[in-house]
């Protein structure tokens, strides 16, 4: 993919019928205590006074956005029903609000001419305050990975947010693996999609593999109808030490998309909290898709989610994704991924207040499969695959 290719999405977002989000672009920079400012604008320009001065201040105002939407849970169905009306026009409406932040942080790493080629879409690049900085061999160059730290509910550094790797940087990708500790990779797409390479298979499957300095060999393979698990131990040769490591593909989350049905996600996300449980716990958990914006940021946003609605009893969308997109550009891609995070919180409140039972493992038929088997099965064992 390269250099040259664009993130699809992103330039492909239906328009909002909503008739907020249909003004102008000088009307959208306005509220009703800047008409003064506007009228005396317009009778300077009219007269030719104070030209000077006039455009050194013409500018559109810049908005403070709300960073937080804290709705309480018992409250919250109320609230989706009000936003979903006349087409999700209120999520339409939040969504918009979005789009501008974090944009304007510096990207300079990812744009210097010796990375542009390890970038997989040029409109995805990383924040230089929140990258993930691996170490220098011989070239300053060597540090540069396409990935950010991304806050948790727990910490600021609970995940890993990265494209899916290329050919020309599976070397880094394991090397960010052993040197950022991880014990858990989330994959969110396929190799191959619609015919179009979203990401290099950058796993072994039978024999072992060096990547550099890092050896990797797999040892279990479960392959499910909506996922697959797959056991690794990953060894440094430069010191003999060596740590296992789970990879949790989701097979059945189309690009650009939305799962079938919200309680697909929100099991495999138990899933993967159940495994990182038994994981140190400063070790953070990698997740990506393909360019590592949407499905990922989708991933990361309903599992801090989860975790306020527990602890808090209440839940903030808007307020995570926008803490997401101060770290990476374009977490939580599209508009319907958005709407998908409300419909997970409101699923979750339904399922919760109906049944008085968490929303966890219920109608999957993977999940007793899976629990049925041993943590670490080894290849001749399941024979590879589970079907």
């Amino acid at each position: 993919m390269g250099t040259g290719a664009t993130c699809p999405s992103v330039v492909t977002q239906r328009p909002c019928s909503c008739p907020r989000t249909q003004v102008s672009s000088v009307e959208q920079c306005l509220d009703v205590s800047l008409v003064p400012w506007l009228l005396w604008l317009l009778e300077a320009s009219s007269s030719g006074e104070r030209k000077g001065k006039m455009q050194s201040t013409m500018t559109c105002p810049s908005l403070k956005l709300s960073k937080s939407k804290l709705i309480r849970v018992e409250n919250f169905e109320a609230y989706f029903k009000k936003q979903q009306a006349d087409s999700n026009c209120g999520f339409a409406e939040e969504y918009e609000d979005l789009k501008l932040v974090g944009i304007n942080q510096p990207k300079y790493a990812a744009e210097l001419a010796e990375n542009r080629g390890k970038n997989r879409y040029n409109n995805v690049l990383p924040y230089d305050i929140s990258r993930v900085r691996l170490s220098v061999h011989t070239h300053s160059a060597d540090d540069y990975i396409n990935a950010n730290y991304m806050p948790g509910y727990h910490s600021k550094k609970e995940f890993i947010a990265t494209q899916g790797p290329l050919p020309n940087t599976l070397k880094d990708f394991w090397r960010m693996v052993w040197e950022k500790n991880v014990y858990a990779v989330v994959m969110l797409t396929k190799c191959v999609e619609q015919g179009r390479t979203k990401c290099e298979e950058y796993w072994p499957s039978k024999q072992a593999k060096d990547y550099g300095s890092i050896t990797v060999a797999m040892t279990s393979e479960i392959v499910l109808p909506e996922w697959t698990i797959r056991d690794f131990t990953v060894k440094n040769n430069l010191t003999s030490d060596s740590h296992p490591l789970r990879q949790f593909h989701f097979t059945s989350w189309p690009d650009h998309g939305v799962p079938d049905t919200t309680d697909l996600l929100i099991n495999f996300r138990y899933l993967v909290r159940d495994y990182m449980k038994q994981s140190p716990p400063e070790s953070p958990v990698l997740v990506h898709c393909s360019a590592g914006v949407g499905r990922t940021g989708t991933f990361i946003a309903i599992d801090r989610l989860i975790y306020q609605m527990e602890n808090e009893n209440a839940v903030d969308v808007y307020g995570i994704v926008y803490d997401l997109r101060m770290h990476r550009p374009l977490m939580v891609q599209t508009e319907d991924q958005y709407v998908f995070l409300n419909q997970c919180v409101l699923d979750i409140v339904r399922s919760q207040r109906d049944s008085k039972v968490d929303l966890i493992y219920q109608n999957t038929t993977a999940m007793t499969i899976y629990e049925n088997l041993a943590p670490v099965a080894t290849l001749g064992q399941i024979n590879g695959h589970i079907a």
